[in-house]
Parts: C-alpha cells; structure tokens; sequence
C-alpha cells in the first residue's frame, strides 16, 4: 500500500482551523450562542471583507481619488468587527443573566418584587442588545455598499458576499429582538418600528446591490 506524502501547509495559510471547528460545534449544539452569537460573528465576517476589499481598491491604480474614503472604511470596518466579535457571546450574556434572575430567592413579597424586576430587566436587555446588534451590522452593510459601488470592480465578488452576509445578520437580529420584546409587556411598540425599519432597510439594500453585482458581471463583454 503507498504510504501518503504528508500534506505541506502553503506559508501564507492562516492556522485557523481548529479555533473554527470549535465555534462551529458551539453553534450546533442546544447551548448558547445561537441566532444572535452567530449574526455577530456572520457581520464580523462581513466588516473583515470590507475591509479587505478597500485594501486592495487602495493598492489599484486609478482609484486614487478614493484614498481618503477607503481609508476610513477600513478603520471603521476595523473597529466594527472588534466589537461584533465581542458581541458572540452575547446569546450566553443574555441567557445567563435570565437564569440568574429567575434564580432570586422570592420567599417575602419584597424578593418578588426584586426578581420580577430583574427577570424583567433580564429579557428587555434581550430584545435591546440584538436591536443594538441589528443596527451595527446594518451600519457594515453601508461600508460593503460603499466598496461595492466605489472600490475596484474586481472586487465585487468579495463586496458582495458582504452585503448578503451584513444584510443576513441585520435581519436576524432584528426579527430576533421583535420576538424577544413581545416576551415583556408593553416592550413591543418600543422595539417593532426599529426593528421592522432595519428589517426593511436592509432587504432593500440586499436586493439592490444583488442586482446591481450581478449586472456588473453578467453583462461585461
């Protein structure tokens, strides 16, 4: 039997397999992080694309005009895929801070009152923090627009895929606040006009820049 040659990893492949191969069992399994967790991390994803798509706008001659506008969106995309990163564990954060609150003691009608309050709390947070969420991916979904309609053209597989992607996160974070704010009563009116709002704003976005990324390459002779 031929022994295999052993496999020889190209110097410039990242070593990122094994740190993914652990999130991706962490978002298959019933525990925390879930919808949320994987939307932060899907605009993370899509801030980093940006990023690299304004990168190599920047190293492309012709596009010198845009320096200034490139360079601003890499810092920016920079700082938003920090935070979205943070931002995984946020489903666990929410989930933990419930069950602590439901934890309380409630054995005099003062500790009720206190539990009912935090437990309160505890679900509002869940349904304010993905909106927050919602609103920072909808924000990298700007950048990828904007790479996409004034970076380097040959960059639009990569512009695109980001703002599917961004658009993707917005919207799960804004149907999943939705969902959460009708858990708390009299929550919902507070939470349905921003999330309805993002929800739309990027379904808009999304099917327009889809149009226009497909024209661009389809239609090139």
């Amino acid at each position: 039997m031929l022994e295999r040659p052993p496999v020889t990893k190209p110097a410039n492949l990242p070593s990122y397999r094994y740190p993914l191969e652990e999130l991706f069992q962490e978002f298959a399994s019933p525990q925390a992080p879930g919808a949320v967790g994987g939307a932060a991390m899907q605009a993370a994803f899509a801030a980093s694309l940006v990023a690299k798509a304004a990168r190599k706008t920047l190293a492309r001659e012709g596009f010198e005009p845009m320096a200034e506008e490139m360079n601003r969106i890499i810092t920016r995309a920079e700082s938003l895929s920090d935070g979205l990163q943070e931002a995984i564990d946020q489903d666990a954060i929410g989930a933990n801070r419930l069950s602590h609150a439901h934890a309380l003691p409630q054995a005099s009608a003062e500790e009720q009152a206190v539990r009912r309050d935090c437990i309160a709390l505890a679900l509002s947070n869940q349904a304010k923090n993905p909106l927050s969420l919602a609103q920072s991916a909808m924000e990298v979904l700007g950048l990828a627009e904007a790479v996409l309609r004034y970076g380097d053209p040959q960059n639009t597989s990569a512009a695109f895929l980001a703002v599917r992607t961004a658009a993707a996160a917005t919207m799960a974070c804004a149907l999943y606040a939705l969902a959460k704010s009708r858990e708390v009563a009299g929550m919902t009116a507070e939470i349905e006009g921003k999330a309805t709002a993002l929800w739309n704003q990027a379904r808009s976005l999304d099917q327009e820049l889809t149009q226009i990324s497909w024209d661009r390459i389809a239609t090139k002779q």
